[in-house]
């Protein structure tokens, strides 16, 4: 972990809870910066998702917070489990900016 960067891992499933939740770490520094330590936690993402569901574009849009890669953590659209259990990237042309069909993840 950079001394100065926050690391977000992807999202993964909990079975035992039935929530969707990423692993958040943020570095610790002193006061000239020198590198201590770092604060990790696991964060749900109920909160997430219940803002997408209420922005959603009517029934047949989604909305998708993703990494800069593309990759997929949290959608408006489908069950929870699927982004967690693939490696679901949007297409470059969406990432960019552009407009593209509505999108689902698959199951395997």
């Amino acid at each position: 972990m950079a001394d100065d960067h926050t690391v977000i891992w992807d999202a993964y499933w909990d079975e035992q809870v039935g929530q969707l939740f990423m692993t958040v770490a943020v570095p610790i520094t002193s006061a000239d910066r020198t590198f201590v330590g770092a604060l990790v936690a696991s964060v749900s993402c109920r909160a997430v998702l219940t803002i997408l569901l209420v922005f959603a574009p009517g029934e047949s849009g989604n909305l998708y917070v993703i990494r800069s890669d593309g990759a997929a953590i949290v959608s408006s659209g489908g069950d929870p489990r699927l982004l967690a259990e693939q490696s679901y990237r949007l297409p470059e042309k969406v990432v960019e900016g552009g407009s593209a069909p509505p999108i689902r993840p698959q199951a395997r």
